[in-house]
């Protein structure tokens, strides 16, 4: 998927996950040949755990770490149609 589409399941502004990118929050995608950075199930694994600890207030630094990590589940899966699913 393309950058707009994630940002479409997943709620958050291009620019955001741009910043996210440049921040290291989130790991860039490769470039294809033909310039397209395709995102992944990780990508967006990760970009639902960013927003999660947002959610809580907790300050993007703390997304960094992997303690972070250990006491937070997002419940994020991807279906198969393409859609971001939680656990509740």
């Amino acid at each position: 998927m393309r950058i707009g589409e994630l940002g479409q399941i997943t709620g958050v502004d291009v620019e955001t996950i741009r910043y996210y990118e440049r921040t290291d929050l989130l790991p860039p995608p490769f470039r294809q040949p033909n310039g397209y950075r395709p995102y992944r199930a990780e990508h967006l694994e990760r970009l639902a755990f960013i927003r999660h600890c947002r959610a809580l207030d907790m300050p993007l630094a703390a997304a960094h770490g992997e303690a972070c990590a250990s006491h937070v589940d997002t419940g994020a899966t991807l279906s198969t149609s393409g859609s971001v699913r939680t656990r509740r």
